[in-house]
């Protein structure tokens, strides 16, 4: 595989202009005598870790045997496997453009874009085309003689048998799970690291390696986009300090344009705001084969976006209430209105998202915890993933510790009043690690100001996006409202506006989507 830096530069800031994919892919045309087969027979992906309650780990697995195609993927499916069986044909990979060599008609799922806009990704197995689809969690997919039969288990969580009765008993109970967790996935002989932030889950994960015996050769913060305070690089390297390990701080992406336009391509057009994570993703595939992710931890454990106001919501079955609010929290439909054309806007319409909304919550609503259960399924497992899976794909090995089975069932079992506000990670991690109790937190509550260097990373990003724009004012004309994104950089430029343009993402993504769309199968794909 080749290594993302050929993606999108490395940690110095030297971005390469680089398009092609190289993830693997697979494509099976049946034919009467015989299959054409294209690309990658059997494939590995991930780390299936063995254990007496099924399979561990993140992982994917296919396998042709000249008659029949098994694909099989994790219990949560967050590893991404994008697949179109249309007709007699099927093709799958990683990569939504490398699914697109086969015979998609690639129709914009209007259903799913709508949300997408809104909401900034997709649900459940939702993807840009209506005929490409994404893998369900815990799935078996046999494809045989042009015929696809898929199995999944699905979302619902295995009930744990006793939960503890106090708060005390949680904190004792979730400090010994997750030092199960991590003992799973210590490293063998591989050289690894471990992103740390000046938050809980990561540094949760590093406390109980250090405590086991494992000691990475190096903990990374990355500097993010301005303003910014970078707290966590502060306070990161307060606790390596503490534990006498190497910090390193890894600078923001030289070009902010070039990162947003990687995250959209790397992450499979399905969602973005990960372009701060490229340099991270650089830095690894250069020096480890092995990394650590704290995946999921705020949602199972610190009640990351789980207010008492949409669960009583999901409680009372108020589920169009719900949706109308969980879709207005990021977008309002003025910010698109300028960006997008009103043709586009008509068809992928905000009652749309609406209809698409309900009908996921209506899968979560019978859940012990319908919102916890929505946000994993959703935001962690199609969003946030995309970190560890997409963009940092380079790396052999990234371990998720929350994502172990028997810690899963646990934290997503407890009542939202023991995990608001971070309140029970806060007292465990305190409780399990007592000699770094001292060692604070990042405080979000702080404010950065802009600086002149800030304004010029901006600038630049405004001029990239305009070279963008006019070398393909054709096609661009088609997915976005020129009329007023080339006004709107003009005054921007010349009135030297000072924050991060607001449109860009909206606007790339539109554009980039629109391409891909258009795009030309390539020769191998044997029309």
């Amino acid at each position: 595989m080749v290594p993302l830096t050929e993606y999108f530069g490395d940690p110095q800031g030297r971005w390469l202009d680089c398009d092609r994919d190289a993830r693997p892919y697979l494509g099976l045309q049946w034919r009467p005598d015989g299959v054409l087969v294209h690309g990658q027979a059997e494939c590995s992906l991930g780390r299936c870790l063995g254990s007496d309650e099924g399979d561990e780990g993140v992982f994917l697995k296919w396998r042709w045997d000249g008659q029949r195609l098994t694909v099989r993927n994790d219990r949560f499916g967050v590893y991404p496997l994008f697949y179109s069986a249309v007709g007699d044909e099927i093709w799958l990979s990683p990569s939504l453009a490398a699914v697109l060599r086969g015979n998609s008609a690639r129709r914009p799922n209007a259903a799913a874009l709508a949300v997408l806009h809104r909401l900034g990704h997709f649900l459940g197995e939702d993807t840009p085309f209506e005929d490409v689809h994404f893998l369900p969690p815990g799935a078996t997919l046999v494809w045989e003689a042009g015929r696809l039969d898929l199995q999944s288990r699905g979302i619902a969580p295995r009930l744990v048998q006793e939960l503890p009765s106090d708060f005390d008993g949680a904190i004792a109970r979730y400090g010994a799970l997750f030092a199960a967790a991590v003992s799973k996935r210590l490293p063998h002989a591989e050289v690894f690291t471990v992103p740390l932030s000046g938050g809980r889950d990561s540094r949760h994960i590093l406390l109980e390696l250090v405590r086991q015996g494992a000691r990475p050769q190096a903990c990374l913060t990355v500097k993010y986009r301005p303003p910014a305070t970078n707290e966590d690089a502060r306070i990161a390297g307060l606790l390596c300090g503490r534990l006498g390990l190497t910090h390193r701080v890894i600078d923001k992406p030289a070009s902010f344009f070039q990162a947003v336009r990687k995250d959209i391509q790397l992450t499979s057009y399905c969602g973005g705001g990960h372009g701060w994570s490229m340099p991270l993703a650089a830095e690894l595939a250069r020096t480890a084969s092995l990394s650590y992710d704290g995946l999921a931890g705020d949602i199972l454990s610190a009640g990351h976006m789980q207010d008492v106001r949409k669960a009583q919501l999901f409680q009372a079955n108020q589920l169009r209430e719900l949706a109308v609010l969980l879709l207005s929290e990021t977008r309002h439909e003025a910010v698109l209105a300028k960006v997008l054309p009103a043709s586009v806007l008509a068809e992928q319409n905000f009652e749309l998202a609406v209809a698409r909304m309900i009908d996921e919550l209506e899968r979560h609503k019978q859940q012990p915890n319908p919102l916890r259960s929505y946000l994993f399924w959703n935001r962690t497992r199609r969003c946030i993933a995309s970190i560890p899976y997409a963009i940092q794909s380079s790396v052999a090995t990234v371990h998720c510790p929350y994502l172990d089975h028997r810690l899963f069932d646990f934290l997503m079992g407890l009542p939202l009043e023991w995990t608001q506000g971070g309140r029970l990670h806060d007292a465990t991690i305190k409780a399990s690690y007592p000699e770094c109790a001292d060692v604070p937190y990042e405080d979000k509550t702080l404010v950065a100001t802009l600086t002149t260097a800030d304004c010029r990373y901006y600038d630049g990003a405004r001029r990239e996006f305009a070279r963008y724009l006019m070398a393909g004012l054709g096609r661009h004309r088609r997915a976005l409202r020129l009329g007023f994104l080339l006004p709107k950089l003009l005054q921007e430029l010349l009135g030297h506006q000072s924050g991060s343009p607001w449109y860009l993402f909206i606007a790339v993504y539109a554009a980039e989507l629109h391409a891909l769309a258009a795009s030309a199968r390539p020769p191998d794909s044997a029309r």
